[in-house]
């Protein structure tokens, strides 16, 4: 009997001591209404982590944030933490409210169910992902200090939204959606509401209409709306702005894009970014050793991702005739293998030897390639049928 006691002694103990450290970072799973009232009563923040089953790097945010004692531990002092599914969510609608479509999302939201921060993602390199999350939670904290929440969302999660958008957030109708979106914004009138703005940011823009209203009124959405998400869709309409003048090679478009891009993006981010379009449009146009000596210029400054290069030279493969270029493409695409030998580097550069008369080289580039390919389970199809008819 003795025994028994002391056995059910120690095991109260033990219980004791995992709530105490339990309650170091209260985690509730997907229960909205429970995740409140809990903010309620530790007088905390209310930190909701959108992901989803299939996100590989929600699952590495979990692991290195919520996962790790020290960092969870901390974060449990202001707030209270919902992990929430984005594709579960059927009863609270907060994927909807807050437009959640890249994952994963973090929302910062203070006692009174107010927004006061937004990420997506991480917030920067993979390498800094702790300090820049811990980071934007301290942004939260501060803005919510300072009473500064974000003005035009509400705290109600019963807002009514047009059929077709609620149908593709959830994925239940993914069909035609670009009709359904057009056909919103033609009969629309009220461009500033929380569930307009909500379809404006999930989807990146509306139609030219929208989007001159947004910009021309662009101070007025930083008033009333997150800083992130405001960035979001200028970013997007910019983007749209070039690829449409780089597609039909019209300068004076190019150029409005520019204007855009200069007056709205961030500055520290926008010189480089004006770079790549330029080098883009100069490709479009024909320009190739231009284009050529801009990107050679960005990688002897900045020495640019395997991405980078491997655009120039697939489109170089396609378009450019000048054998300078293709045999200076030739070599950046040796480097580039050398480090990284896969299906499409290796595809890559034996399309290039071959298209600058190395054809013996390109048969066997393009074998490694289809062997690198099936090693790694991808589809080879296309560079054995271009070994087929080439080699």
């Amino acid at each position: 009997m003795k025994n028994k006691t002391i056995a059910h002694v120690v095991f109260l103990m033990v219980c004791i001591i995992h709530t105490v450290q339990a309650q170091n970072l209260t985690i509730i799973n997907q229960d909205y209404e429970k995740a409140k009232a809990e903010c309620r009563l530790q007088h905390k923040l209310l930190l909701v982590d959108f992901y989803t089953s299939w996100c590989g790097p929600c699952k590495d945010l979990d692991r290195r944030i919520f996962r790790d004692t020290a960092i969870a531990n901390e974060i449990g002092k202001k707030f209270i933490v919902l992990k929430y599914d984005a594709e579960k969510d059927s009863a609270h609608r907060l994927t909807l409210k807050h437009h959640v479509g890249m994952y994963p999302t973090t929302i910062v939201l203070n006692e009174k169910q107010q927004l006061l921060n937004k990420l997506y993602g991480f917030g920067g390199s993979d390498e800094d992902l702790v300090k820049n999350y811990l980071a934007f939670l301290d942004e939260g904290i501060i803005r919510n200090r300072n009473n500064n929440y974000v003005k035009g969302v509400s705290v109600s999660t019963a807002l009514i939204y047009p059929r077709f958008y609620e149908e593709y957030v959830n994925r239940v109708n993914i069909k035609n959606v670009d009709v359904s979106v057009k056909a919103y914004w033609d009969t629309a009138n009220n461009y500033l509401g929380e569930a307009p703005f909500a379809i404006l940011c999930y989807f990146g823009g509306g139609n030219e209409k929208v989007n001159r209203f947004f910009l021309d009124n662009i101070k007025k959405y930083r008033e009333l709306y997150d800083k992130t998400d405001v960035l979001f869709i200028v970013t997007m309409i910019t983007i749209q702005k070039f690829s449409d003048a780089i597609r039909q090679k019209n300068r004076a478009m190019f150029d409005t894009a520019v204007h855009i891009a200069r007056l709205h993006l961030e500055k520290e981010t926008v010189g480089a970014f004006l770079q790549q379009k330029e080098e883009a449009m100069l490709r479009s146009e024909g320009r190739w050793p231009e284009a050529f000596a801009m990107l050679a210029g960005r990688m002897n400054e900045h020495d640019p991702d395997v991405y980078a290069v491997s655009s120039f030279c697939r489109d170089a493969i396609e378009q450019c005739d000048d054998m300078k270029v293709l045999e200076q493409c030739v070599l950046w695409m040796k480097k580039v293998t050398t480090k990284q030998e896969e299906l499409y580097t290796l595809d890559l550069y034996a399309r290039l030897l071959h298209k600058t008369g190395n054809k013996e080289e390109a048969r066997i580039q393009m074998e490694k390639a289809i062997k690198a390919g099936k090693e790694s389970k991808e589809n080879t199809q296309r560079s054995e049928a271009w070994l087929l008819k080439n080699g």
